[in-house]
């Protein structure tokens, strides 16, 4: 038997095959998100197709796997959120990543960049030079990396 807190009163459900229960909780989560996002709509794009929770200063987020959590608890978590199409919040977030050396896994530096692009040496070459591997060289010469630069 398994407890879940459902509308505020707790429900036991009958599933002893850990299986039935993780599926049980996973319908359970969806129904709830979808019952939340009912009637609502994007705020950029008014499209009510493929909502997203966005939240508006990401260094407030909490967690994003608040479907199961408390009425309380979750509402206080979506005031920090608001509602986004995909479109809309893959273009957002895209906007607000860091790119380049902002990021804070990155190795090269842009002028580093102008100098791969730039040099007629190998890949194999240039990727023991700056510490990278020679799919990295690739991916920067054919401008599907670094494309800012």
């Amino acid at each position: 038997m398994v407890t879940f807190a459902v509308a505020g009163r707790r429900q036991t459900v009958g599933y002893k095959d850990p299986e039935q229960r993780r599926k049980y909780a996973r319908e359970w989560k969806a129904a709830r998100r979808a019952d939340w996002f009912k009637g609502k709509m994007c705020v950029n794009c008014s499209s009510a197709e493929l909502l997203e929770l966005d939240h508006i200063d990401p260094k407030q987020k909490v967690s994003h796997k608040i479907w199961s959590w408390s009425v309380q608890r979750r509402e206080a978590e979506l005031a920090k959120c608001q509602i986004l199409c995909r479109v809309c919040h893959e273009k957002k977030s895209a906007a607000v990543l860091p790119r380049g050396e902002e990021h804070g896994s990155a190795i090269l530096r842009e002028e580093d960049v102008l100098m791969i692009r730039a040099s007629g040496e190998s890949r194999k070459t240039l990727a023991q030079r700056y510490n990278v591997s020679p799919e990295t060289i690739k991916t920067i010469r054919a401008r599907r990396s670094w494309k800012h630069v």
